[in-house]
């Protein structure tokens, strides 16, 4: 469902304006709330930085090992080429050898040698033989060439590879290590500031304790019942409710929170809430403790009911048949507020619920008891 703009009027007027110019007690401990909460959300905010940090040092620890094992690999295969190219040396040693006789023999034959040979021949039979020779060394030559050049490249392109392999190797063990040092700098950072969060949270929630405190021994706290439960709601912290709120009605949840298309126009629209469906007429109560600040008619919205509860949220009933409560009620958990009606615009009955921190919306799935 679209917020309107009256909406998002309410929500400013709730959090930019005090109600009083001189703050009273129970503004006091809205504040207080507020600012354990904030320090609170920032808490999990870097305790989250700091367990990505820590999964990220562990990667590279892992890149590491795994580096340090392909290393030993490289040189173990290293050993085993070295061994291998004294064999090829041998080898080329063999073919030089075989050359060097070869050119011996040439020497001796001296200029023409080869064509003195075959003209020294008496008989048809000894030119055939004398040419098979010739052509049967030259053949072999030409192999021992080949086989030359072969065992040469092939010495050449392995080389290359382990020296390659190597280079990429000790390359990306060299990043992963200063990664690993940037990330463990950062992550004494991030200490830090954990540590300072901390302080300031226990700070905050001592001030609160003690505002609470002080509130108690008022003659108003046991005067007005009201003020007693207000008291007494600054004193819970729905941050730590996440996944155990009880549904505002019982129900099942037809449409979640987020874009839809439109089934019929087929153009996507916002969705900040969720829509519940449930009987005509079924009971609404509040998620969690608060104090009602809107409770009236509401265009696009029907009769609405908005809670403020600590730490600076907001829930929203929208779409109810009945109001059973008004402005400036401290409602408890569970505690029923009005009955449920319907969306004409959506043919279905139930209500619209919203869960606000402050003017944003979040998905109040997560918060719910399954």
């Amino acid at each position: 469902m679209r917020l309107s703009k009256a909406l998002l009027l309410l929500l400013g007027i709730f959090l930019a304006f005090p109600f009083f110019s001189e703050e009273t007690i129970d503004e006091k401990l809205k504040r207080l709330a507020s600012d354990v909460a904030e320090i609170a959300q920032k808490e999990s905010g870097v305790k989250d930085k700091l367990a990505l940090l820590k999964k990220r040092v562990l990667l590279s620890e892992t890149t590491l090992t795994k580096l340090k094992k392909e290393k030993e690999s490289a040189l173990i295969e290293l050993e085993t080429f070295k061994k291998e190219m004294e064999k090829v040396k041998e080898e080329e040693n063999e073919v030089f050898a075989y050359f060097k006789s070869r050119l011996k023999i040439m020497y001796i034959a001296g200029f023409m040698g080869e064509y003195r040979a075959l003209f020294s021949t008496e008989s048809a039979e000894d030119l055939l033989q004398a040419n098979l020779l010739l052509n049967s060394l030259a053949m072999k030559d030409e192999k021992e060439i080949q086989r030359l050049n072969i065992l040469r490249r092939d010495k050449e392109s392995k080389e290359s590879a382990l020296k390659e392999r190597m280079a990429t190797i000790e390359a990306v063990e060299r990043e992963s290590i200063l990664e690993r040092e940037r990330l463990s700098e950062e992550i004494k950072n991030v200490n830090k500031i954990l540590e300072s969060l901390s302080q300031n949270g226990e700070i905050a929630r001592k001030n609160l304790a003690e505002t609470i405190e002080n509130a108690k021994k008022m003659d108003l706290y046991f005067k007005d019942l009201n003020f007693k439960n207000k008291v007494e709601m600054y004193g819970k912290n729905i941050l730590l409710f996440k996944g155990r709120l009880l549904k505002p009605v019982k129900g099942k949840v037809i449409q979640g929170f987020g874009d839809y298309l439109h089934p019929k126009f087929k153009t996507k629209l916002p969705h900040t809430g969720i829509d519940f469906e449930a009987a005509y007429g079924s009971e609404i109560s509040a998620i969690f403790d608060g104090e009602v600040v809107f409770a009236d008619w509401l265009s696009g919205y029907g009769y609405t009911v908005i809670i403020s509860h600590p730490q600076s949220y907001y829930s929203l009933y929208s779409h109810l048949d009945k109001i059973e409560t008004k402005i400036g009620d401290v409602i408890k958990t569970g505690q029923r507020i009005g009955l449920s009606g319907g969306d004409p615009t959506k043919n279905f009955s139930g209500i619209y619920f919203e869960l606000r921190q402050g003017k944003t919306a979040v998905d109040p799935l997560p918060w719910f008891k399954e």
